[in-house]
């Protein structure tokens, strides 16, 4: 029985977001994402998190400053705090749901 790829369970699940998520300029940062999940050099955004102007800190996901006329997304989880970019943010949490949902090999 060949396993289920995250697209194909998306397919599944969630028809409606897979052309959102095979095109557009995030891709590359969606598997990046994805790919630092996997290997655990990013923690699943899949708490509670809080939103208030950018710190200047940077990104969790995208390394890059969030700056003050920007908004953050604080999120604590396996004993850690990362704040990312909204934009940043949905990919991250979108990610970390589908890494619950995957098979195990």
């Amino acid at each position: 029985m060949a396993l289920l790829d995250d697209h194909a369970l998306l397919a599944i699940h969630e028809p409606e977001r897979l052309p959102a998520l095979l095109a557009g300029p995030t891709r590359g940062l969606r598997q990046q994402v994805r790919t630092r999940l996997s290997k655990r050099q990013l923690f699943a955004a899949a708490g509670i998190s809080s939103v208030r102007r950018g710190t200047g800190r940077p990104c969790i996901v995208c390394e890059r400053s969030i700056e003050s006329s920007t908004l953050e997304r604080e999120v604590e989880g396996s004993g850690q705090l990362g704040v990312a970019h909204p934009d940043c943010y949905k990919i991250w949490r979108e990610e970390s749901a589908l890494l619950k949902h995957r098979p195990a090999i």
